[in-house]
C-alpha cells in the first residue's frame, strides 16, 4: 500500500457561496494495476465552527480586560 495524502482546498461555488474540502488519496495497487483511491470531505462546518469559537474567546478577553480597566480607576473614588 502507498501512503496517505491528505490537501484542503476552498472551493468557490458561486459569488454567495464556498465550501471547504479535504481532499485525500492513497495509491495502492489492484490487480497490479496502480489505482488511487480517493475521498473528498466537506469540511466547511467544522472550520467555521471553529473560527466562532476563536472569535468567541477573543470577544470575552476582550470584554473581561475592559471590565477591568474601567473598574480599576473606579476603586479609587470609592
Amino acid at each position: 500500500m502507498g501512503e496517505d495524502r491528505t490537501r484542503s482546498a476552498k472551493i468557490i461555488i458561486d459569488s454567495d457561496s464556498e465550501k471547504y474540502v479535504e481532499i485525500s488519496w492513497q495509491e495502492l495497487f489492484f490487480d497490479n494495476k496502480k489505482c488511487i483511491v480517493l475521498q473528498v470531505r466537506d469540511i466547511t462546518k467544522v472550520l467555521k465552527s471553529a473560527a466562532l469559537e476563536v472569535e468567541n474567546k477573543m470577544l470575552t478577553i476582550y470584554t473581561q480586560t475592559m471590565s477591568h480597566e474601567l473598574l480599576t480607576p473606579l476603586t479609587c473614588l470609592k
